[in-house]
């Protein structure tokens, strides 16, 4: 008898635990990015958020043209993790965080952001940004350029904020991983 005619067909369960930093509907394929996953081999799958964890801001990806993209993420007071999926067109943090709005208008960042932080892993050091700071211009302190793909904690000073970014989509979606910790999304 050939046992491998005859035999069943295993399957394996997976508990999934984690969190997801973004989940976002392109044409009709979703796309699930910042994925923070743990494994353990039983049944049945389940994936949950911890209780306390960060805002896991709802975001959407549409085209405005024929080159441009629009990112709109709702993001909330306190915390949020975010990424850009696009390639703004100004990089600048002042500029792309100009793009939030609160009921379609948009708000003074003094008002409205705290602070903008990233790991850099190349440097092995936390980089931030805030409207007005000091450490703004200063290599190797200040984020000078938001990057795609690149995690980034944001602290907002209230609720019910829109994050607009528009610009272009990737020709490479590859992203340069160094040893240690990388916070990408």
């Amino acid at each position: 008898m050939n046992r491998s005619n005859s035999s069943p067909a295993q399957t394996r369960q997976w508990r999934l635990w984690g969190y997801v930093s973004r989940i976002f509907l392109i044409g009709s394929l979703f796309v699930i990015l910042g994925l923070n996953l743990s494994l353990a081999q039983v049944a049945p799958p389940t994936l949950t958020t911890p209780d306390n964890g960060p805002n896991i801001p709802k975001t959407s990806v549409k085209q405005v043209a024929d080159t441009e993209i629009q990112e709109i993420a709702d993001l909330e007071m306190g915390w949020n993790l975010i990424s850009l999926q696009v390639l703004p067109n100004d990089p600048s943090p002042s500029a792309v965080l100009a793009g939030l709005t609160q009921f379609g208008s948009q708000v003074d960042l003094n008002s409205a952001v705290d602070s903008l932080w990233c790991y850099d892993a190349q440097l092995e050091r936390w980089l931030t940004w805030s409207p007005g700071g000091e450490l703004n211009n200063i290599p190797g302190a200040g984020i000078q350029d938001m990057k795609i793909y690149q995690g980034y904690w944001l602290k907002l000073k209230f609720a019910g904020l829109k994050l607009h970014v528009e610009g272009s989509l990737p020709e490479n979606g590859a992203v340069t991983l160094y040893p240690g910790w990388n916070l990408i999304g």
